[in-house]
């Protein structure tokens, strides 16, 4: 192990023993292969002692292994927190337990103390620097005196259940005790009372007295933060662990930010025609305009509908649609002229500004709505097979055109193959839908194609704002104090770490002539292919989410980051990744490309821990939520070393398919495109379906080959099955798993 990190202790040598007499079981449980020694059949045997090496050399002691906890995803040694515990002046014996008497395995500590009474508050406090939130027990019991076995060990079986709060009476005690509470009391409690599952809460009422512990005061955080927009500390609720304590220190954190409150996100009646599109809007048009032949941003919500089909109320529901959300009905086009510094990247990826050239500004408008003439053909002739061969055809042709984004971003046809069996094309660029625009698209059609097949009018009710609002809205958040504070925040991510240098098949000279060559964005062709995580390792990775408490993203992109640290030979690893960016109340409910760009950076030495490496980009990922309203694509341009690399995870599992009745729907599938592009050297793109998890690997192709991107793409499915079977081992064992070359 390395320096620092626990393990456990193993003996060896001439000295030792043969085996347990007449228990063969054991004797294989604990003397084992020497897979260090050079003499064959060397056995060393476990002692179950765990310990770690101190710079000096020597091994300090540590706990035991069969006295080990794993609570939420943790390895837990008792022995430190009790060695915690029993250093307060206050406490004189400490046994630390985990139980499993509430449905989930908590930490509950039994003190026997000196004198004077301690409240569970005052112990937490004691504990909170000195210990990890993980290790500070969710309950404190005070004893007379620890019960002991004959042999004078603490007897852990003997050790009580923590007495649960006592009910309290609703119709006296409540009203007594929540009287009194104000506002900013009341939220809390009703936050407790959401995460806890208990009610009533009064402003004397401690957290963790009344069943909290560590993960879910993580929770309580999170969700004040957003009711609040702030960016309180989960040690907050530690350190105030009352419902009135937290509230006197959420007033002082609300006086500091002063102006730093969000303006409403509200529909505008007097947004001008014409507005300015967004900066993820300028940089997918960008895109579109240098390589307007490859349709690597067209969205396809295609499907197949199978029965009887009312084509009427289909095209009468897709109008209702394209009125509904006027960002269907977009049209970008250049206006105006600024002068600004051209920033060119060095083959180091430095950023060096050598010229000024003039910028037309990219300016967004809608079209006025008129009902919608859902464009029908049909192909005849040879079997049902060949019939569907020829519509699939038409899906690919249609698929494969790009976007006059000034003429249009959507694609609606109806292909007819038999009477009962027609293709919906339904293509939109991304410049005006993002992922989680399915969902939305896809409920509605269902509730308006169900009400107009029976002659009932729309269901749905008026959409709070439109997308339009919501980019005029984040253009002037970006003028106030917290839009200011957030994009300092994502240029700090950006601080000290050199652009990720990703090693191809290909040398690297080629892509750095480009990129010194070229102003932003750098678009270049790119190669794809289509891979499917195998049944069992799908399994794996829903299991070691649901045992580390994070979520299936978390481990998947834990996996990407230790391919991008095999494939560049980096220990500082940055990438960009992106979140719904929908926020802000009613957002759900709109289409549009709300997606934020933000950079997960993670450190990747040798010796980290896997589960580490989880946890941390877990905690990376969700303290950028609070900085979410402004995505780093304002300032990326100024940053292009850091988005070489890319991770998209798309959660289909919360977007059912339409719903026709007399009819069923599937998605059109068609065949991965066998060339692409790409602004980056590396990216995956993962879509989390209920039954299967699928990934596209798309490489720059100036740096691999059709055989490297095959590579790549193995690599990562190995890793993902990898990482689920080894949380406990480091990264170098991650780097070593293979007998592969370096690179």
């Amino acid at each position: 192990m390395p320096p620092g990190l626990p393990g456990e202790v193993m003996i060896g040598g001439d000295a030792i023993a043969r085996g347990y007499l007449h228990n063969p079981q054991e004797t294989a449980q604990r003397f084992i292969p020497d897979r260090f020694a050079s003499q064959p059949g060397a056995r060393v045997y476990r002692t179950g002692d765990l310990a770690r090496r101190l710079p000096s050399g020597v091994l300090e002691f540590v706990g035991r292994i069969d006295h080990q906890l794993k609570i939420r995803g943790y390895r837990v040694e008792p022995g430190e927190v009790e060695a915690a515990l029993v250093a307060h002046p206050g406490v004189r014996q400490v046994a630390v337990q985990g139980r499993n008497d509430t449905g989930e395995v908590r930490l509950v500590a039994y003190l026997v103390l000196r004198g004077a009474p301690l409240s569970p508050g005052e112990l937490r406090a004691f504990l909170a620097p000195r210990l990890p939130d993980e290790l500070i027990p969710s309950a404190f019991v005070v004893m007379s005196e620890l019960p002991l076995t004959p042999d004078g060990k603490v007897n852990l079986k003997a050790l009580p259940a923590p007495q649960a709060a006592p009910p309290r009476e609703p119709e006296t005690d409540e009203a007594s005790r929540v009287e009194d509470m104000d506002a900013l009391e009341r939220l809390i409690a009703d936050v407790w009372q959401e995460v806890l599952d208990i009610k009533p809460v009064a402003g004397d009422d401690n957290f963790f007295e009344l069943g909290g512990q560590s993960m879910l005061a993580f929770r309580v955080i999170t969700r004040l933060n957003e009711l609040l927009s702030l960016r309180l500390p989960v040690m907050d609720v530690f350190r105030f662990p009352t419902v009135g304590e937290l509230a006197v220190s959420i007033r002082e954190a609300q006086a500091q930010v002063g102006s730093m409150a969000k303006p409403p996100l509200l529909r505008d009646p007097g947004l001008p025609a014409e507005t300015e599109a967004s900066p993820s809007q300028e940089m997918l048009h960008r895109m579109n305009t240098e390589a307007p032949n490859l349709p690597a941003e067209n969205q396809d919500l295609s499907m197949r509908i199978v029965g009887t089909l009312d084509v009427a109320a289909l095209e009468r529901a897709l109008g209702e649609i394209t009125r509904r959300h006027d960002v269907l009905r977009s049209r970008f086009r250049r206006a105006g002229k600024s002068t600004e510094p051209r920033t060119r990247s060095s083959a180091e990826g430095d950023a060096e500004v050598d010229a000024e050239v003039v910028v037309n500004k990219l300016m967004h408008s809608v079209v006025p709505w008129e009902p919608l003439r859902l464009s029908i053909s049909e192909v005849s002739g040879g079997t049902d097979e060949e019939r569907w061969v020829a519509a699939g055809q038409v899906h690919q042709r249609r698929w494969s055109s790009s976007f006059d984004l000034g003429a249009g971003t959507m694609k609606l046809e109806l292909v007819r193959v038999s009477p009962r069996d027609h293709l919906l094309i339904a293509i939109f660029h991304h410049i005006i839908f993002d992922g989680m625009s399915y969902p939305v698209f896809f409920r509605e059609l269902s509730a308006l194609y169900r009400a107009f097949s029976r002659g009932e009018p729309s269901p749905l009710e008026d959409l709070p704002f439109r997308f339009a609002d919501h980019v005029a809205w984040q253009r002037k958040l970006a003028e106030l104090p917290i839009g200011q504070s957030q994009l300092a925040y994502w240029r700090k991510r950006f601080e000290g770490v050199g652009p990720m240098r990703i090693r191809g098949d290909k040398p690297r000279d080629l892509i750095d002539e480009k990129r010194a060559r070229k102003g932003p964005p750098d678009v270049f062709p790119g190669r794809a292919v289509k891979v499917q995580l195998s049944p069992d390792v799908v399994a794996a990775v829903r299991t070691q989410a649901v045992d580390l408490q994070v979520t299936v993203y978390t481990v998947l992109v834990a996996a990407y980051f230790l391919l991008v640290r095999e494939y560049s030979e980096q220990d500082e690893v940055i990438m960009m990744t992106s979140v719904s960016g929908r926020d802000q109340p009613g957002a759900e409910q709109v289409l549009g490309q709300f997606n934020a760009s933000f950079p997960l950076r993670v450190s990747l030495p040798d010796h980290r821990l896997i589960r580490d490496v989880i946890f941390a980009i877990r905690d990376d990922a969700v303290a950028q939520r609070t900085n979410c309203d402004l995505p780093a694509s304002y300032i990326l341009d100024e940053y292009k070393q850091g988005a070489r690399v890319i991770f998209n995870f798309l959660d289909l599992r919360g977007a059912p398919l339409p719903e026709l009745p007399g009819a069923e729907v599937s998605l059109a599938t068609r065949p991965c495109d066998p060339a692409d592009v790409i602004m980056n050297d590396l990216a995956v793109f993962v879509a989390d379906g209920e039954a299967a998890i699928s990934a596209e690997v798309v490489c720059n192709a100036d740096l691999f080959t059709d055989e490297g991107l095959r590579r790549v793409a193995t690599d990562y499915l190995d890793l993902v099955a990898w990482v689920t079977r080894n949380a406990d081992r480091t990264v170098h064992d991650a780097r070593a798993r293979s007998s592969r070359p370096s690179r």
